[in-house]
């Protein structure tokens, strides 16, 4: 991501000079002591709750991906958009806003089937939480072929991440339920009317706060093909995103609120923030393919939440020409050079063996003794093994694995390193963010999220778990 650049010296160059260096733990304090730059508001928050919460992967090819949403406080009723993107990059398929009174849960299936003319479909499973728009009886189909991404195709997106970022918050208790029908809701964001003025006034913003750190949310994705098992996780939860409310908002493609919307009380903010606390140097997975367990099979998700924001559409998405020009050229990556991020790997057994770069393979690109491999999508889907296929039947797979003729490497575990500079000082792609209010930090590696999926029994027992990190933060005493 080359517009994150803002350092002349690669990390090797950081090395050489002794800068002092540590490992910051969730964007939230260091093993080494110090917290985060006092400039640094926003953080990643262990404990899952926040005002933005990030969905790392849905899946709705012959899946069912069930979201959960809660807002926990018992004090205010909290406002947020909804926005899902597809997996290849980003293009925003389906956008809408959910009003959540004090200590209300909404819930909603993506669904969708096995035929690549049909898009996924989103419908809430909650009769009493209003929405803005409202949704149909049968749910709402995401967008597709549209003029703002004519090559999105209907079986892209049903596959990809979303977002749920907060943008304002009201005095509410539990049952009392200030906004309750969706004309209220879309009124109190959209900003087309007075609200219930006996409690606060929409258009003067009396009585309005900014989302409250309240939010919780979980991923269940229900594979109804293949077996019956669930792969679930909890969304990751950003905190002290946004201290002052967001009105007269709309629906238009990529409109607020966005991650550079971030701004808490005069401390750094924006997609930099944003990108600093979801830095990762290295991201390690677990494996297990081993055959006598019954088809066994292990796959890794990793994520770029924010690469569409950081590069733009331009740059990094070069492949939604206008109606008039729609030729959809996926595969031009040689103009664009931000199109692909090389990360290096390295892939261990459970004996302490590394595979050896000549033997190790990587399609659909052969590196033999290159071990570094390229993740060109939003989301990446790794499948394990020479040849095997995805566990959600995913349309963005590539597949890792090791020949090695004395050791079979079915089970183990990979080392993706973000921070990999390809041994090239000064780094002409050096990923690092450094906060113009404390120049002297700077985190290197990529701002990525990632999971890792397996299954035995013929996929009829599974599990996906969050992937274990590490960061490499410059300049912290």
């Amino acid at each position: 991501m080359k517009k994150i650049v803002s350092s002349l010296l690669c990390l090797m160059t950081a090395l050489f000079l002794g800068i002092a260096q540590a490992a910051q733990i969730d964007g939230l304090q260091n093993n080494g002591g110090p917290g985060l730059p006092s400039e640094l508001g926003v953080y990643v928050n262990p404990g899952h709750l926040g005002d933005a919460l990030i969905g790392g992967y849905y899946n709705a090819r012959n899946a069912i991906t069930q979201i959960s949403i809660v807002n926990t406080s018992d004090t205010q009723g909290v406002a947020v958009k909804v926005r899902f993107r597809e997996g290849k990059f980003s293009n925003e398929v389906l956008d809408f806003y959910v009003c959540l009174s004090a200590g209300d849960r909404w819930t909603a299936w993506v669904t969708g089937d096995n035929d690549p003319t049909n898009p996924a479909v989103v419908f809430p499973v909650d009769d009493d939480t209003p929405t803005y728009p409202a949704f149909g009886a049968l749910g709402e189909p995401m967008k597709y072929g549209t003029s703002m991404a004519p090559c999105v195709t209907a079986d892209m997106t049903k596959e990809g991440y979303f977002t749920v970022i907060g943008a304002q918050s009201w005095a509410d208790v539990p049952g009392n339920r200030v906004i309750d029908t969706c004309d209220k809701c879309g009124e109190q964001l959209i900003g087309t009317a007075e609200v219930d003025a006996s409690n606060f006034d929409q258009m003067t913003g009396d009585a309005l706060d900014g989302p409250v750190d309240a939010l919780a949310g979980t991923v269940n994705i229900w594979d109804y093909v293949n077996g019956a098992s669930d792969y679930s996780y909890n969304m990751l939860a950003l905190s002290n995103f946004l201290d002052n409310p967001l009105e007269d908002l709309s629906l238009a493609v990529d409109s607020s609120p966005l991650f550079d919307d971030s701004d808490t009380n005069g401390a750094y903010d924006g997609i930099d923030a944003v990108n600093f606390v979801l830095m990762r140097a290295n991201m390690i997975a677990f494996y297990d393919i081993r055959s006598w367990l019954g088809g066994a099979e292990s796959d890794i998700i990793i994520t770029f939440p924010t690469k569409r924001e950081t590069l733009g559409a331009g740059s990094q998405n070069p492949f939604q020409p206008s109606p008039a020009d729609s030729v959809c050229n996926w595969d031009d990556r040689a103009n664009y050079p931000d199109f692909c991020e090389p990360v290096q790997f390295t892939l261990w057994d459970d004996e302490e063996n590394k595979c050896g770069c000549e033997e190790s393979g990587f399609s659909p690109r052969e590196y033999q003794c290159d071990d570094s491999l390229d993740l060109c999508h939003e989301v990446n889907y790794i499948v394990i093994g020479e040849g095997a296929e995805s566990i959600l039947n995913s349309i963005l797979t590539q597949n890792l694995w090791c020949d090695d003729p004395d050791y079979p490497f079915d089970i183990g575990w990979i080392n993706f390193a973000f921070d990999w500079t390809g041994g090239i000082t000064p780094c002409p792609d050096n990923r690092v963010i450094t906060l113009d209010a404390t120049p002297s930090v700077s985190s290197y590696g990529l701002p990525a999220l990632g999971y890792e999926l397996g299954s035995i029994v013929e996929g009829w027992w599974g599990h996906m778990l969050e992937l274990r990190y590490s960061t490499n933060v410059e300049g912290v005493n």
